[in-house]
């Protein structure tokens, strides 16, 4: 099996087409809760701009910014998510410097995708609100908002259930239809109206999958997902653009 990490630009790996010989990729669907927690966070922030720290340029990335961004503009239209990279996983001190260069563009909000705590313990420090990822960051704060989860035993106990019964697949993108990925840990100060919002679009992606639903353009315009239309997981797999409403400041 190949567990897909997410780096597959940055370094040669096996095919993620499931036709390698010997080999069965498998991932989670992140971006489905990331979608989630962009729906949230549109409802809270006061300023309509929200800070992303990402790690490196990478599909996985570029597919949770935008659905980040997505799900957001569905409760506040004319949001903005200010992304920075910092350039790897784990980079504290670029790290602290985007997420307090993003503050000082505006950004009330501050969400991750890195493999440390250090854009949540900035933003709790300086009284910025913030979503935590994979894991709840320890703080007496007050200020997350939720968690972005993943539960891998879920995601094996679907395939060892497949493997059991006979049905194996040549490869596994799996997510809130497991309960593999979620948006969860809300903290007191998410409202019960806020709560009811996330559960609803929750249950619409359980039947029928869909988060990157047309009309959809990139930030130079162009229409990449016509209206009506969703994004094939041959297109999410290798994605290498960003939504209107992604900004690089």
């Amino acid at each position: 099996m190949l567990h897909d990490g997410g780096s597959y630009m940055d370094v040669a790996l096996p095919r993620l087409d499931g036709q390698g010989k010997n080999c069965v990729p498998y991932f989670v669907r992140l971006y489905q809760a990331e979608y989630l927690a962009g729906i949230l966070a549109g409802m809270e922030t006061q300023t309509g701009r929200i800070g992303y720290v990402a790690s490196t340029r990478n599909p996985e990335v570029c597919r949770s910014v935008n659905a980040f961004l997505l799900g957001a503009q569905e409760t506040r239209p004319d949001v903005r998510v200010l992304v920075k990279f910092a350039g790897g996983w784990s980079a504290p001190d670029d790290e602290q410097q985007a997420a307090a260069e993003l503050v000082a563009e505006g950004c009330d909000i501050l969400n991750s995708h890195q493999d440390t705590m250090n854009v949540q313990a900035y933003a709790a420090a300086h009284g910025v609100m913030f979503l935590d990822y994979l894991e709840p960051y320890a703080t007496s704060s007050g200020l997350g908002l939720a968690t972005v989860e993943c539960r891998w035993d879920m995601v094996y106990e679907a395939m060892l259930r497949d493997y059991l019964r006979g049905r194996f697949r040549s490869m596994y993108w799996i997510g809130i239809e497991d309960n593999a990925v979620g948006l969860g840990g809300f903290s007191l100060r998410v409202s019960e109206e806020a709560r009811a919002r996330v559960m609803v679009e929750e249950q619409r992606i359980r039947e029928n999958g869909s988060v990157f639903t047309g009309p959809i353009y990139d930030t130079d315009g162009v229409l990449r997902v016509a209206d009506g239309e969703m994004l094939s997981d041959a297109a999410l797999i290798h994605l290498d653009w960003y939504a209107e409403g992604v900004e690089f400041p």
